[in-house]
């Protein structure tokens, strides 16, 4: 848990770290959907991709995936790194769980 806790602590200083090959290609994704989802319209086609691209059949948007419900929280980039965030909390406490079933 510390180590989650240092990994996420410049979230709590208002610094995001979640960088390189995230801010180019995640932000944008998750910030167009959690617009769409704030709009109460589900995002199926994204028109500022190109000429346009489809965006609910990729995956790595996202479009259906249950915990996008954490983008809605706060404002971007707030809400991705929030969205980060709790990704790294559980992936801690199934590491912890899988540990202690192996008896560590």
């Amino acid at each position: 848990m510390a180590l989650v806790f240092l990994l996420l602590a410049p979230l709590a200083f208002g610094r995001s770290f979640w960088l390189r090959d995230t801010l180019q290609f995640t932000y944008p994704l998750k910030a167009y959907l959690a617009e769409r989802l704030r709009a109460g319209e589900l995002a199926l086609w994204n028109p500022r991709l190109g000429l346009g691209r489809p965006f609910a059949g990729v995956v790595q948007p996202g479009v259906f995936y249950p915990l996008d419900v954490v983008l809605l929280v706060a404002r971007y980039p707030r809400n991705v790194d929030l969205f980060f965030a709790l990704h790294a909390l559980i992936a801690a406490l199934g590491m912890r769980a899988w540990l202690r079933a192996r008896g560590s």
